[in-house]
């Protein structure tokens, strides 16, 4: 009788553990497909065509943020490629065309002196309209969750955009308190402020 109990109670938890994966998959596959329409509708911003990146319409900053609580980096990577597919910039904001490079090589010249100078990737170049928008891209993608959305607290993102922060420390804008023995490096925290 205890060997039927006990065969009884190992069945109920195999069959308890299999439909809390199920779940949990099921859960992740409706995630996926969120993600997959965030980048749709991202996409299709901004809704004016002659929109500034700089001071975005708040109904298109507030979706694209929105859009951005549940991306990782590779999602991020994903709407800037199909941006450039459309021959637009890869800044979700911006409408920007991205820039076409008439050199044929795979590095060229970033257009700066000094010691500034640098050969930088030409494909790289080409994802965006200007360095701005690329400087956007890039403030914006260091704020993304490098774990999946089914693994993280969602609702706690608060992605704030490059243009909104300007002026401002960067370690203020992003609500982060650096240690005392770190803000005593003066270069370093002059690195942190925004031009």
């Amino acid at each position: 009788m205890t060997t039927e109990a006990s065969k009884s109670d190992v069945q109920k938890r195999i069959r308890t553990t299999a439909l809390r994966q199920a779940q949990e998959i099921e859960e992740r596959k409706k995630l996926q497909t969120q993600i997959a329409d965030f980048v749709v509708e991202a996409f299709d911003l901004p809704s004016q065509p002659d929109a500034d990146p700089a001071r975005p319409q708040p109904s298109d900053a507030a979706l694209f943020k929105q859009c951005l609580g549940l991306f990782q980096p590779s999602d991020l990577d994903d709407l800037i490629y199909e941006r450039n597919i459309d021959n637009r910039c890869g800044y979700a904001l911006c409408p920007r065309p991205n820039q076409k490079m008439s050199h044929n090589g795979e590095l060229i010249w970033n257009k700066q002196a000094g010691k500034n100078f640098k050969l930088v990737n030409k494909a790289e170049m080409e994802r965006w309209c200007s360095p701005l928008c690329q400087q956007r891209t890039i403030f914006v993608r260091a704020q993304l969750g490098t774990e999946p959305a089914w693994l993280r607290d969602i609702r706690a993102v608060d992605i704030k955009l490059y243009d909104e922060v300007a002026g401002e420390s960067l370690a203020d804008s992003l609500n982060v308190s650096l240690p005392s023995s770190i803000s005593a490096l003066s270069p370093i925290c002059r690195m942190l402020q925004f031009p």
